[in-house]
């Protein structure tokens, strides 16, 4: 029988099959063998020396303990490797000392060498005249051409350095360390750190009074007139004790005083008044001139001719005893005083803006300036302004009763009111009566500020509602506008019913006004309709008194009525204060910088305190460009204001656009209600003529033809009967 090809090849296939199957399911055991590297013998070496081997042969020590000592009671201590040695001292006790066993001893040592006393003698030797003769050498010195720039110096330098070697003044010891400093010296370096503590360094006090205002003469660096202060006060009465008492006259007095001596201050002058001073101002070429404003409108000048040159030649010369036997204040009665104002007085009609000869307010004159000293108003007309080269002798005072006042205090010698007050009373030069802009009525006035180094007419004041307004009393009318408003702005954003406390113009800017209100306090500029700054609102307290700081651009002081100063520093952050500082337990009413002294503020309460503090370097000197960073900053804001106006007014009007298309789709929706209205229901007229229609010919049914109407369905029983 012949095999089948096919047969063998199935076989041959299962038996690889099978072969494969065995391969794959053997598992031989691995066996190592050595790494074998070229560079075997130096890993070897390399690693060995990292391995510690002794070098000297171990230490053996053993511990012994007397048997006697087995079971005693020990106090073990865990100590690290670090601590120290356990070191005992001296100890009494001569059982311890039988346990340790001194095996050092240590000693001091020191040679030297032997001491002989003997008598010795010195040889004299007699001073003798003798005669010295010096033979002159000349050396000729040859300058280059070059040096002439070094010869034309020493020319110029030497008679000023011998001049000042005789005088002995090359250096000025009177010249005060705090006005030397370098601007950069008050700037943090490393962990170095300036204070910001406002230090009391004298305070005076005259009790149940309010300080109205604090003022400084006008003094120089070196003048010990810049240690001279006043202030002035009211009685500190309700308005019921103050409606009592209105009708009488009581004496209130402005207070100078003099603060040199250490942590004392000592009064000078009392200059007297028969009514309360609210405002007064020294001359600012003549100090010993003072001008004040009452309660009740009155204007007050008093002349102390020369007292307080007298005081700065015999200041320092009395000792503290003879100041404190002096008990006696000198009293200086008014030299003159205006003509009192009828309060029940007409007002004047709006037409008539400038008067001439006003007795004086007719509400209570809440402020008085002195005008700068380049210049002067023109006696015969009004609104002509004079370059000013002599004494200041105007000033002008604003009240509540709208009148700003301008005065002169130079008389005629036939007319003078000082001699003949009944013939010639004090009044007031010119009068200006502010209206509201558009005819709103009175504007009354508490503050107004000039600008020291101004030479226009023009002035910024506030007004008993919080208002800022500038007036200028040199706009001269035209043609179109015979007479003209001289209140050239208003900035009534800020306008409520309270009054501005406060009102500063900046030293550094003359665009830049601050205005402090009860809460908060604003800054402005001139071109802007709205505070271009905005403080934060005061919690707790309100705001009585601020300023701008003299030295320092970005740096603005107010005072509360909790007895807190609160210091603004621009420089370091604008949302809050830096400083909250605790001055005295009742609440503050003025405050003033020292113009030459730029670290004296003086602060006064409401009982009739005066504070002298001193502040820190960190808040008088100014740090860096100051003034530059400063004006940067309004200039941010001048534009966040600008932007924020001009968004509002897009948004208003996209506001408008949206209401007036949400007009158009409400019309045209009731335009559609009102379309299928009157296809669904027929109107009034229409309803009528249907029921008359029916009415006929039910009339017609009933009477004419004979028909009953259909049976109700609940009298159905009564038609049956």
């Amino acid at each position: 029988m012949d095999e089948d090809p096919r047969d063998e090849i199935s076989e041959s296939g299962s038996d690889e099959s099978e072969s494969s199957e065995i391969i794959e399911n053997i598992d031989k055991p691995f066996i190592p063998k050595p790494w074998v590297t070229p560079t075997v013998e130096e890993t070897a070496n390399e690693i060995s020396a990292f391995a510690y081997k002794n070098s000297r042969p171990l230490i053996r020590m053993q511990f012994i303990k007397k048997r006697r000592d087995f079971g005693q009671p020990c106090k073990l201590n865990d100590k690290e490797a670090i601590d120290p040695i356990e070191i005992r001292q001296q100890q009494n006790d001569p059982s311890f000392m039988t346990h340790v066993k001194k095996r050092v001893l240590e000693m001091g040592l020191q040679a030297a060498n032997q001491t002989v006393e003997a008598a010795t003698q010195v040889v004299y030797n007699r001073k003798v005249n003798k005669k010295i003769r010096a033979i002159p050498e000349k050396q000729s010195s040859n300058l280059e051409e070059d040096d002439g720039n070094l010869l034309g110096f020493l020319s110029n330098a030497y008679p000023l350095m011998e001049d000042a070697l005789q005088c002995n003044e090359t250096i000025d010891i009177f010249q005060d360390d705090f006005d030397i400093l370098k601007e950069e010296e008050i700037v943090t370096e490393g962990n170095e750190t300036t204070t910001n503590d406002i230090k009391e360094i004298k305070s005076y006090t005259l009790n149940d009074k309010k300080v109205t205002c604090i003022s400084f003469p006008p003094s120089t660096a070196n003048s010990p007139l810049r240690y001279i202060i006043a202030e002035s006060f009211v009685e500190n009465w309700n308005f019921e004790k103050r409606l009592e008492e209105s009708l009488k006259s009581n004496e209130s007095f402005i207070l100078i005083l003099e603060f040199e001596e250490l942590h004392m201050v000592q009064p000078l002058y009392r200059l007297v008044s028969p009514v309360e001073i609210t405002s007064f101002d020294f001359n600012p070429l003549n100090p010993n001139k003072i001008v004040g404003c009452a309660i009740n409108g009155q204007v007050l000048l008093w002349d102390l001719k020369g007292a307080l040159k007298v005081a700065e030649k015999s200041t320092g010369k009395k000792t503290k005893r003879e100041k404190r036997e002096d008990q006696e204040i000198p009293r200086v009665l008014p030299e003159v005083i205006s003509a009192p104002q009828e309060p029940n007085s007409i007002p004047p009609p709006s037409s008539e803006l400038v008067r001439k000869n006003v007795n004086s307010h007719k509400g209570p004159a809440l402020c008085v300036r002195w005008l700068p000293k380049a210049i002067k108003m023109d006696l015969k007309t009004f609104s002509n302004v004079l370059p000013n080269t002599a004494e200041v002798t105007q000033f002008v005072s604003i009240g509540v009763d709208g009148q700003i006042l301008f005065w002169e205090t130079k008389f005629p010698s036939e007319q003078d009111p000082r001699v003949y007050p009944e013939m010639y009373p004090w009044r007031a030069n010119y009068a200006i009566q502010l209206f509201r802009p558009g005819g709103g009525g009175l504007l009354g006035g508490v503050q107004l500020v000039f600008h020291k180094d101004q030479k226009n007419s023009s002035f910024f004041a506030a007004s008993d509602e919080g208002e800022l307004f500038q007036v200028d009393w040199g706009v001269k009318p035209t043609e179109e506008n015979a007479k003209p408003d001289m209140i050239t702005n208003l900035w009534s954003s800020e306008r409520a019913l309270r009054s501005c406390v406060a009102l500063d113009r900046s030293p550094f800017f003359d665009d830049i006004i601050l205005t402090v209100f009860d809460f908060h306090f604003c800054i402005w500029r001139t071109d802007i309709e709205v505070p271009i700054f905005s403080s934060m609102i005061i919690q707790g307290a309100h705001i009585t008194c601020g300023a701008f700081s003299p030295s320092r651009p970005g740096v603005v002081i107010v005072g509360r009525s909790d007895g807190y100063l609160n210091v603004w520093d621009f420089v370091d952050q604008s949302h809050k204060y830096i400083i909250h500082q605790n001055v005295a337990s009742v609440g503050l009413s003025a405050l003033r910088f020292h113009e030459t002294m730029v670290n004296i503020l003086a602060v006064g309460d409401m009982l009739g305190n005066l504070h002298v503090l001193e502040l820190p370097k960190s808040l008088c000197k100014k740090i860096g460009s100051e003034e530059a960073t400063i004006a940067e900053f309004w200039r941010r804001e001048v534009e966040r204001v600008r932007y924020v106006d001009k968004r509002w007014n897009v948004r208003t009007e996209d506001l408008k656009k949206k209401k007036a298309e949400q007009e158009k789709l409400e019309a045209a929706e009731s335009k559609k209600e009102a379309a299928k209205k009157d296809e669904n229901e027929m109107s009034d007229d229409e309803k009528e003529e249907q029921e008359y229609a029916a009415f006929v010919k039910q009339y017609i049914e009933e009477q004419i033809e004979g028909k009953l109407p259909p049976p109700q369905p609940g009298n159905a029983k009564g038609a049956k009967r």
